[in-house]
């Protein structure tokens, strides 16, 4: 993350603002104490120029520094949700849709609450899910993610459908993003899939491909595993 750089003319601008308001404003308006009328002239100069005043670089990950994982910006809101796989088990990554809703139908997955007042998911976009084996398996194995019914079923809309990460090794897997474009092993060819009511949870699951620890699934299900990483997830809801 690079750190935040800090151009600091604006003071100086406030303070011949300030000298040159003062005179004209104490004439014009005796009802405006001395305090309100620096606290305004001040506010108007720094809200309206700052931006010219500072140059910020930030995590540029996605697009700036992101203090809560989720924003809005005209409008859009999205989720950059973060965290570490699962341990000892197939499923290594369970989201639930951060972005909710009323339930309308008794088909609704119900997230919170018990139907007809209760909350499911509403209906969002993911549009990046990515994914680092920082500690390795035993076995070989492959990764599927996507939009699922509970948070840890078989995922019935697919966002990754990887390749064959083999033994001991560790991987970058990206949705839509190739071996041949720099993925450790392919992620799949889709670009983006919709969660929502009916599938309101993201989830990955590995696959062993060869044995480990004496099981098909020793590698991932033991408490002795040595399989670790971490995921990011991009979400947004749609409008």
């Amino acid at each position: 993350m690079k750190k935040m750089k800090v151009k600091v003319p604006v003071l100086g601008v406030v303070v011949m603002a300030l000298v040159a308001v003062l005179a004209i404003g104490l004439t014009v308006n005796a009802n405006i104490s001395l305090k309100q009328m620096i606290a305004n002239v001040a506010g108007t100069i720094v809200g309206n120029d700052i931006s010219q005043q500072l140059n910020v670089e930030g995590d540029e990950s996605f697009g700036g520094v992101v203090n809560d994982p989720c924003t809005t910006t005209n409008g859009n809101s999205v989720c950059i949700v973060k965290g570490t796989f699962i341990d000892a088990s197939t499923t290594i990554v369970s989201i639930t849709n951060p972005f909710l809703m009323s339930t309308t139908s008794a088909s609704d997955v119900v997230i919170k609450g018990a139907w007809p007042n209760a909350w499911t998911g509403a209906s969002s976009t993911v549009d990046i899910l990515r994914l680092n084996v920082t500690g390795v398996a035993t076995s070989s194995f492959t990764v599927s993610c996507g939009a699922a019914a509970t948070a840890y079923s078989t995922a019935s809309i697919a966002l990754v459908s990887s390749g064959t990460v083999g033994t001991s090794t560790k991987a970058y897997i990206e949705n839509n993003v190739t071996a041949a474009q720099g993925a450790s092993t392919d992620g799949g060819t889709v670009a983006k899939i919709a969660i929502g009511p009916l599938y309101p949870y993201l989830v990955c699951k590995v696959t062993v491909t060869g044995a480990g620890l004496g099981t098909s699934e020793g590698s991932f299900t033991e408490v002795t595993n040595t399989f670790d990483g971490t995921f990011v997830a991009r979400i947004s809801k749609n409008q």
